[in-house]
């Protein structure tokens, strides 16, 4: 038994063995799924792969694979359990913005300059 997320990616393999060449079909909770947009079913070598990118509540159940050939047959099961979040995960506080007070200023508005000063005449 397993609990996944909410739009979790799910991705369940088989080994399939024996000769001849096992056919594979996988089931959710009985039923045997199709592969469509939701769920890909996908063989690479001897491996079986179920992968449903985003899982949603109505994928938890019971998955089931069977591998039969000539020989006999042999079923894997595994329980999924997809549950919601409880709650969001916390949001980050807000920034606090401290200003700093670099203004040495006084109430009343005052000006400094230095200016050099000369008396303005004729020029020689």
């Amino acid at each position: 038994s397993r609990s996944m997320s909410l739009y979790q990616k799910l991705v369940l393999e088989v080994e399939v063995g024996g000769s001849p060449v096992s056919e594979v079909t996988w089931y959710l909770n009985e039923e045997q799924i199709i592969a469509d947009n939701e769920r890909h079913i996908r063989k690479e070598g001897t491996h079986s792969l179920l992968v449903i990118p985003a899982l949603k509540r109505e994928d938890s159940g019971q998955y089931a694979v069977k591998a039969v050939n000539e020989a006999g047959e042999a079923v894997s099961v595994a329980n999924i359990f997809v549950e919601e979040e409880e709650t969001p995960p916390p949001r980050p506080p807000d920034p606090v913005l401290e200003w700093e007070d670099t203004d040495t200023r006084s109430d009343s508005p005052t000006t400094s300059s230095t200016t050099a000063g000369r008396e303005l005449g004729p020029e020689s």
